[in-house]
């Protein structure tokens, strides 16, 4: 229950061919596979992250037409998202739900 699934997905499937072969003529179906799932909502989330880094400093920009706060904007969301991740493995949570 602790493993991440997207790496234990990949392993059984890795795993799959020579299990395979040593049952000699035996196969093997996968009938359901969260990996996939799992990888794409990661990515959908970096995308989304990544746009609205974006909007934010255009909407900065734009409104406020400062160069220097949307500098202090564009460094400071990413690195308060980095901080809380570092503080979340630091004491041991994770995102896996």
């Amino acid at each position: 229950p602790a493993a991440n699934t997207v790496d234990v997905s990949k392993a059984v499937i890795a795993a799959l061919p020579n299990l395979e072969k040593s049952l000699g003529g035996g196969s093997f179906t996968v009938v359901f596979d969260q990996a996939p799932y799992i990888q794409q909502s990661i990515d959908a989330l970096a995308e989304e992250g990544l746009l609205g880094l974006v909007f934010a400093v255009l909407v900065i920009l734009i409104f406020l037409f400062s160069v220097r706060s949307t500098l202090v904007t564009a460094i400071s969301i990413p690195t308060s998202v980095l901080i809380t991740l570092i503080g979340i493995q630091a004491f041991g949570y994770s995102l896996n739900i």
